[in-house]
């Protein structure tokens, strides 16, 4: 979270750079691996078939794309290149299928590889917990549509031989996209994310104070029958998402909502007092409040 990694909530409420920032971080070693053996794989036949300027605006784009998708779909944390990947991925796949009349068997065969890449994954993603697929989709698809404009054409065109006897073998050129329409590619992209996050935004169902409200209601509910385990949720969310004293406050309240579901009425006393003392949300006042009253058998 300190670093950008894309949760929900903090978007909705103004960080929008963590669509940005969550493409370069990563959540462990493994996962750190992973990406960068996937972008080595597919990364360097990309940017030889689109040139560099073209390949560092399908990684932007198709990470940023990718984040846009998972925060549509859901406030999870989350970070990572895999967005940016598959991005790399589908606009690979983009210029085999328009350039497939020129390329034959080798086309055939690259994208039969790459949609059993794509199918193992997919099956991979529903299976293990932890993987943020609707970033693998967002990446892939807006990495296949941006490299559909910006894809380089290939053709064929006869070489005449100065021997009469002699034939030479068909030569391969390529026609690269121009500048003004790298250009409008950029721009388009840009207007659609900005367009994009604020149509999620405006009314996006996991943001912070709608989720709150609604928890700390059934919290209240929970902790007047003696169940601690809601509230702690929500304290534990919040406590995720603080900065600074605030989250020590909180860490007090958890300990406190802890103790008092073991029983240890005096420690969770003690530390509910302890946790009110800090500035901490409204939301947060009111479970410590109504955790104090209920342990104290007042209602």
């Amino acid at each position: 979270m300190r670093t950008g990694a894309k949760y929900g909530p903090a978007i909705a409420e103004g960080e929008y750079w963590r669509l940005l920032t969550a493409v370069f971080i990563h959540i462990g070693l493994f996962h750190l691996v992973a990406n960068s053996i996937g972008l080595l794989v597919f990364g360097g036949m990309v940017e030889r078939a689109y040139g560099v300027r073209s390949f560092l605006t399908l990684y932007l784009v198709a990470g940023i794309f990718g984040n846009l998708a998972s925060y549509a779909a859901g406030p999870t944390v989350s970070a990572g290149a895999s967005g940016a990947v598959f991005g790399i991925v589908g606009a690979f796949g983009t210029y085999l299928m328009v350039n497939r009349a020129v390329l034959g068997e080798l086309a055939r065969r690259s994208l039969w590889g790459i949609a059993l890449i794509l199918g193992i994954n997919v099956v991979f993603g529903l299976n293990v917990g932890g993987i943020d697929n609707w970033a693998h989709l967002g990446g892939l698809l807006s990495g296949a549509l941006v490299g559909w404009f910006l894809t380089p054409h290939l053709t064929r065109e006869s070489v005449e031989s100065p021997m009469a006897f002699a034939v030479e073998p068909p030569r391969l050129t390529t026609r690269i996209p121009s500048v003004a329409r790298w250009r409008t590619v950029v721009v388009v992209s840009g207007l659609l994310l900005l367009a994009s996050t604020w149509l999620i935004s405006r009314d996006y169902s996991h943001a912070q104070p709608k989720v709150a409200i609604a928890t700390v209601a059934d919290a209240e509910r929970s902790l007047r029958l003696g169940d601690y385990d809601p509230a702690r949720d929500l304290v534990s969310a919040m406590a995720m998402t603080s900065r600074g004293g605030t989250r020590l406050g909180l860490f007090y309240l958890q300990r406190g909502l802890e103790e008092a579901r073991t029983g240890d009425r005096a420690a969770a006393l003690a530390d509910v007092r302890t946790a009110l003392a800090y500035d901490l949300p409204d939301d947060a006042v009111r479970i410590g409040v109504a955790t104090l009253q209920q342990i104290s058998g007042r209602r």
